[in-house]
């Protein structure tokens, strides 16, 4: 029961992996390590039934949901070529 805690970390690692390894680990910016850290010690402090390790993970949210309402700042740097260029 108590590694259900890490799959958020987990989701997390092997998404950005497999972008690492198709595009380039100059493609992932660094914050995403530390959600991942966060996430590994939120599972790590909750599965020693620390409640307030939840606290941890809920910061790569909340910088999710800021990040979203503004248009600086991405998560993955990728660009395209525009196709449609007239």
């Amino acid at each position: 029961m108590k590694t259900v805690f890490y799959i958020p970390a987990i989701l997390f690692a092997v998404f950005y992996g497999w972008l690492a390894i198709s595009f380039g680990i100059g493609s992932i910016s660094m914050i995403v390590f530390v959600w991942i850290a966060l996430f590994l010690v939120c599972g790590f402090l909750l599965s020693k039934e620390k409640f307030w390790g939840g606290i941890l993970g809920i910061l790569p949210g909340i910088h999710l949901i800021y990040m979203s309402t503004t248009d600086t700042g991405q998560v993955i740097n990728i660009e395209f070529p525009s196709v449609l260029s007239f």
